[in-house]
């Protein structure tokens, strides 16, 4: 007989009574409803329930007066029922329902506790026991008849091609699918999720807003067993429009190789490191062991799922064996073969600092970037058209502020020279560059829009000609002040008094060669009053749970919630450190440290930025919220709006893989900001927020 039958009378029948006599209700007792099985009237005994315009009726009670047999399992919250040689097998609050110990098929209907009974869809029992549903009209009344028939038929247009039932899953997989038009055009996502068999709970293996009938499935080792496969397409308000399950063994046999390896064992100058494996991982590492001295040199904690660049000095080239070890969610190693690989490197000097045709009027810091042991360093000044040279300075090795002087001034060239262990000079690249060194102070210890506080700031200047009698000009043009302060030993402290808040600007002045010459001027502000800092939003032992609640109510479920709560944990300091307004100490609410941009609402706090190599602190208008939730909500927008965080979005449902991701996107520049994040998941067992029943 055809499995499915979208012919069958009685599944019209039904489909109209829920549409049309109930449409509007949430979950309400029918109380006009009757139920006969054959022909006997139940109704005080089983009073049907509607619940989403649909009927649902006490399994145990219809399945028992109709001859079969009920057993319930406590810990899933499973029913399981059987008339004759058919059988259904259902957990409540999940959409999927087992037929006969063999299928999965995905209702449209939860099962659900009313009354400490197990309510089920009626039609259900109808399809599994193939017994004969209709509905009178006329006496509203819905005839359940053991001696009529009814087949099963699809609730949803979606079919997975590629997957059958009981097949056995070793790894990466392609999988098919195949989804009606009409749902297909309104298909904002489609998300694949692997769930226990017993309880039908897990979790979301993929997601994707491309619909283009096929996915990848990439499982962990960690799904081994049996499992249900559920592909299921969402709507753009979350809202599940189709869906089709099957049962699994996945069996993964982990594997992982290195891309770069395969087919080349000659490099030069570098080496990039892909890892390919056919499950999911945690992290990864690479050993590198010299075949000639035997020693190790291991690349650790890098991310599984991009491209590791190894650059190595001039004295690690040679032969060298390398494995790449995968780590799995529970810390276990799989390791690849060991690839023979020979490397060369050619010795590499190169001068940072400067950029080629700048006008270098200030002092800046030149540094060597080199791939060899040395043991002298010179930055050197060129003429380009004579080729005469000056050597700003000779050290063994670091870097070197230079300061432009009057001399230094014209077309010039900046490179830096070393000798090699062996006595060799080498030399980089030579940087045009224009001087311009005319007689200039620079102030330093204070930046541009610099906030300065009562308890003042000092300052300090250099100069790259002689000069005497320094003094630091601080003028606030709305309140007519002007203070003239004498340079000791070219510093001075700036000290405002309670009454001189406001915008300032500052400036020096010295006498060089019977002239006086000045420094550029930089705006800063003073602010002399109580200054607030950040707020704690929860008690840190209660943070975990203050933010699943907020998880909980949270209005979008694309973003796995284990990350957000992980990467709130580390924004926040678990919740103690929540930026308020610098100067009123209104609370921003704002738990990813997002800023405020064009007219949104703000609250002023402080970042940092650095002035002529000095780190300072400025004000920063940051987001501000009228509740935590908005923050929590706001936040998968945030990142959602940045074309920058695409490759986030791709595996935002997965913690793990997000944690890698949007490290990769730039979101931090902390290199260990990926491995926090999961050692928090980790840690904290957050991944169990992440899982769903289905």
């Amino acid at each position: 007989m055809n499995k499915y039958n979208k012919h069958n009378k009685y599944l019209v029948i039904i489909t109209m009574f829920l549409i049309l006599a109930f449409t509007g209700c949430n979950e309400s007792q029918a109380a006009e409803l009757k139920i006969l099985i054959d022909g006997k009237d139940y109704t005080q005994l089983a009073q049907p329930i509607i619940r989403d315009d649909r009927t649902l009726v006490p399994i145990r009670f219809i399945t028992e007066n109709l001859g079969g047999d009920v057993e319930w399992d406590e810990s899933n919250r499973r029913v399981f029922a059987k008339m004759g040689e058919r059988s259904i097998g259902l957990v409540i609050d999940s959409q999927i329902v087992k037929y006969d110990d063999l299928d999965y098929e995905v209702i449209d209907t939860k099962p659900i506790i009313h009354n400490n009974l197990t309510y089920v869809p009626i039609r259900i029992m109808g399809e599994a026991f193939n017994i004969g549903i209709k509905y009178n009209e006329a006496t509203k009344t819905v005839e359940i008849n053991s001696q009529n028939s009814s087949n099963r038929n699809k609730y949803y247009d979606l079919d997975i091609l590629s997957i059958k039932n009981n097949q056995i899953i070793n790894g990466r997989t392609n999988i098919t699918y195949k989804i009606g038009g009409n749902i297909k055009n309104d298909t904002s996502y489609i998300r694949l999720l692997v769930l226990d068999p017993n309880n039908h709970t897990g979790h979301v293996a993929f997601q994707s807003k491309l619909i283009d009938d096929m996915i990848e499935f990439l499982p962990y080792t960690e799904h081994n067993g049996e499992k249900i496969l559920v592909l299921a397409a969402y709507d753009a308000n979350n809202k599940l429009l189709a869906a089709s399950a099957e049962k699994v063994i996945i069996d993964v046999n982990p594997q992982i190789s290195i891309l770069e390896l395969e087919n080349n064992n000659e490099f030069r100058n570098q080496l990039k490191l892909t890892p390919q494996t056919n499950f999911s991982l945690l992290k990864v590492e690479y050993v590198l062991t010299n075949i000639t001295t035997g020693k190790i040199k291991t690349l650790d904690n890098f991310d599984p799922y991009g491209t590791t660049t190894w650059a190595p000095n001039y004295n690690e080239k040679g032969d060298y064996l390398i494995t790449v070890n995968a780590y799995d969610l529970n810390s276990n190693i799989v390791a690849s073969k060991d690839y023979d690989i020979s490397i060369g490197v050619d010795k590499s000097l190169s001068l940072t600092g400067v950029k080629e045709n700048s006008i270098v009027n200030k002092p800046i810091t030149l540094n060597a970037v080199r791939n060899f042991d040395c043991i002298e360093t010179q930055y050197v000044l060129r003429a380009p058209n004579t080729n005469t040279e000056k050597i700003l300075t000779t050290i063994p090795y670091g870097s070197f502020k230079y300061i432009p002087s009057p001399s230094d001034s014209g077309e010039k060239e900046l490179l830096v020279r070393v000798k090699d262990t062996s006595g060799k000079q080498i030399n980089s690249k030579p940087i045009k560059v224009v001087i311009d060194g005319k007689p200039s102070l620079y102030l330093n210890g204070i930046g541009p829009n610099e906030v300065v506080l009562s308890n003042g700031k000092s300052i300090n200047v250099l100069s790259n000609v002689k000069v005497s009698d320094v003094k630091f000009v601080f003028i606030n043009s709305e309140k007519n002040i002007k203070k003239i302060i004498t340079a000791n030993n070219f510093e001075s402290q700036f000290k405002p008094l309670a009454n001189e808040t406001g915008n300032w600007y500052v400036y020096a002045t010295a006498n060089y060669n019977g002239n006086l010459i000045e420094s550029e001027k930089i705006n800063f502000k003073v602010y002399t009053g109580n200054v607030y800092g950040p707020y704690s939003i929860t008690e840190k032992n209660n943070y975990i749970n203050f933010v699943t609640n907020l998880a909980k109510n949270s209005n979008n479920k694309l973003i796995s919630q284990s990350f957000k709560i992980a990467q709130s944990i580390l924004e926040t300091g678990w919740g103690q450190s929540v930026p308020s307004d610098k100067y009123s100490g209104q609370k921003s609410n704002n738990l990813f440290g997002i800023k405020s941009k064009n007219n949104e609402p703000y609250i002023i706090s402080t970042t940092w930025e650095v002035y002529n190599g000095v780190r300072y602190v400025v004000d920063a208008k940051f987001k501000k919220y009228t509740s935590p939730q908005q923050s929590w909500d706001d936040h998968i927008k945030f990142l959602l709006d940045n074309d920058r965080y695409n490759p986030f979005e791709d595996v935002m449902n997965d913690p793990y893989k997000a944690a890698w991701a949007i490290r990769r996107s730039g979101y931090a520049t902390d290199p260990l900001y990926s491995l926090k994040i999961i050692d928090l998941i980790h840690r904290y067992n957050l991944d169990e927020f992440d899982k769903k029943i289905f």
